[in-house]
């Protein structure tokens, strides 16, 4: 008798281990996971081109709510600085618990990204960026934003990257040596990121920054640095010598670029 119930026993606690075992399987397979497709017809400025494998971007997914027509990124999303890979022609989250999955009730969802990843984001609103040096390379520093605000529930997500520095193009025939440098300086290098609005704030405690461009060979330098008007000094550094060129009221424009010629004399 006993052990006919202990029988008992073990058949209904089995039966319970798999029907919850069953649920959790069902609601993974229910959870359908984005996708995104990303273009880059807005990568044609110089700079950041296009992006190559291995690249990584951070993305925000936010649920609107019932009264919002467009949610902007917070830390508490369906995804928050999610990273993704470029592996291919595709795309990919770097790990499992980057995914990011659809909201089962189908809710309409908006998201945001940025270029490059940065694992210390934690506030969408405020994304720092520290431009001083780009003499090594000036691709990490051409930060793109990109946001689709379509209200989706399903499909493939596209997100059109834009550049949103400005660039300076410096043409100086003369400088073609190794070892030549440019910078420009009385320039404001830091500033933070609204990757919601897409404003970029100067950071007010930068006042004379100084920016070292990058060399691009046959005597071209550029650099990128948030738009801005300020007064200050390119110099070069050539042969031993250093060139000053002082201006005032240099106005940088977003996604544009200035182009200056300099002669070395």
């Amino acid at each position: 008798m006993n052990v006919k119930k202990m029988f008992l026993y073990c058949l209904l606690a089995t039966s319970f281990v798999a029907c919850n075992q069953s649920e959790e399987i069902d609601e993974m397979q229910a959870a359908r996971e984005v996708t995104f497709k990303v273009s880059k017809s807005a990568l044609s400025r110089a700079g950041k081109e296009t992006f190559k494998e291995g690249d990584a971007i951070g993305i925000y997914a936010v649920e609107r709510s019932a009264d919002a027509t467009v949610a902007t990124p917070v830390t508490n999303g369906r995804a928050n600085n999610a990273k993704w890979i470029k592996e291919g022609d595709t795309w990919k989250p770097a790990t499992a618990a980057d995914r990011i999955t659809w909201s089962q009730k189908g809710t309409k969802m908006d998201f945001y990204a940025y270029y490059p990843y940065n694992e210390s984001v934690t506030d969408p609103a405020a994304i720092a960026l520290d431009l001083g040096n780009q003499s090594s390379n000036i691709e990490s520093a051409d930060v793109l934003r990109a946001a689709n605000t379509n209200g989706l529930a399903t499909g493939e997500v596209t997100l059109s990257f834009d550049h949103i520095l400005s660039m300076v193009n410096i043409n100086a025939q003369e400088l073609t040596a190794d070892d030549d440098v440019v910078k420009i300086s009385g320039v404001k290098t830091a500033a933070t990121l609204n990757l919601g609005t897409g404003e970029i704030a100067l950071s007010e405690s930068d006042v004379t920054g100084v920016l070292t461009l990058a060399s691009m060979g046959n005597g071209v330098f550029q650099g990128l640095l948030p738009a801005q008007q300020f007064s200050g000094n390119i110099e070069c550094e050539h042969n031993g010598s250093t060139y000053i060129y002082s201006f005032t009221d240099m106005t940088l424009e977003a996604a544009k670029i200035k182009n200056i010629d300099l002669t070395i004399k």
